[in-house]
């Protein structure tokens, strides 16, 4: 995967409500975080059993080697207590996270190890890809997510270079796994391609077309700056017939009842008394 551009943010990033013939659930816009293009909450999405999830908990956005002191500020405005970089090494050393001064905690944790990053000649495509993290490094996504179950009260934030593939597949396993609506989580995961429409894929795609021979192709395009739905339902169906659903994946790479229990009690709240009258 390309390394992030180093071109400036907008101030006020772009307000995204997907909308489709089907009327998808209307999906959080992106936050206001100088220096980022996809910085955006999971909170208030609808989980099973009359449970939400919680307001200032778990967030996802792309890199954050852009971050201005007003990016910065808005962070610990907040409460962002850990990111949770999903890049790999190489990313980290070319577009290093600008986060000093944070009163946070930074935990690399890589989805794809070291020397078992994929080539771009195996990246064909997106659905590629999502094959090969599931097929392959399912257990990173699981201690991903076991990171979001550790995290305590504080708020936590997932990213890796645009926060829509590894994130995607990270924050998508633990809001199923908690009982969040798949066409939910198909909305939040669908409105990372239209926040980072612009200036961000301007760039990205100029950078990695000094890199491309010949013409850049429409499956390269979409594997640097697409997020459509149905590729991600592919990666879920494939979750499904591969683990049984999200929460099965997490239990094949260790989680317990008690751990799954954990994430549901960190990540939702139930219903307050009056939403039941």
């Amino acid at each position: 995967m390309a390394t992030a551009p180093t071109t400036a943010a907008p101030t006020t990033a772009p307000t995204t409500v997907p909308t489709t013939e089907t009327q998808a659930p209307a999906a959080n816009p992106a936050l206001p975080v100088d220096g980022t293009y996809n910085f955006r909450t999971t909170g208030g999405y609808a989980a099973e059993g009359g449970r939400t999830v919680r307001n200032g908990k778990l967030f996802r956005s792309d890199a954050l080697h852009r971050l201005t002191d007003a990016g910065r500020t808005s962070m610990a405005e907040l409460g962002i207590a850990t990111v949770i970089d999903l890049r790999d090494e190489t990313e980290l050393a070319t577009s290093p996270s600008a986060v000093d001064g944070l009163a946070l905690k930074v935990a690399h944790y890589p989805i794809f190890p070291a020397r078992r990053v994929p080539t771009s000649e195996a990246l064909v495509s997106l659905a590629a890809v999502y094959r090969l993290i599931v097929q392959e490094h399912a257990d990173r996504i699981a201690g991903a997510v076991r990171l979001i179950a550790a995290s305590g009260e504080g708020a936590v934030l997932v990213h890796c270079t645009a926060g829509k593939d590894r994130t995607g597949l990270v924050i998508a396993t633990a809001l199923l796994a908690v009982g969040v609506d798949r066409e939910q989580v198909l909305a939040d995961y669908a409105t990372s391609g239209k926040n980072l429409s612009g200036p961000w894929t301007e760039a990205m795609l100029a950078a990695v077309a000094q890199h491309v021979q010949g013409p850049m192709t429409d499956e390269t395009r979409d594997l640097i700056v697409a997020s459509p739905a149905p590729v991600l339902a592919e990666a879920l169906d494939l979750i499904d017939a591969t683990y049984g659903n999200a929460a099965g994946l997490l239990k094949a790479h260790g989680f317990g009842d008690e751990e799954l229990a954990r994430l549901r009690d960190v990540l939702t709240v139930p219903a307050s008394p009056a939403s039941q009258n």
